[in-house]
């Protein structure tokens, strides 16, 4: 609401599967930035560009 109120803008909000509603970006670039495994969290894709900017 506080969006529309703000400027009349209409959101989304999309719930997750079960497995995968603990995870946050916030996680996936504290995980990340340690080098630790992202197969489990992230699309193949996303892994590997995550992996090329902590590198």
């Amino acid at each position: 609401m506080t969006n529309y109120n703000l400027d009349n803008v209409e959101t989304l909000f999309l719930m997750p599967s079960q497995e995968l509603i603990h995870i946050s970006s916030s996680i996936v670039k504290d995980v990340a930035s340690h080098h630790g495994d992202l197969s489990k969290m992230v699309h193949p894709y996303v892994e590997r560009k995550l992996e090329e900017r902590f590198l």
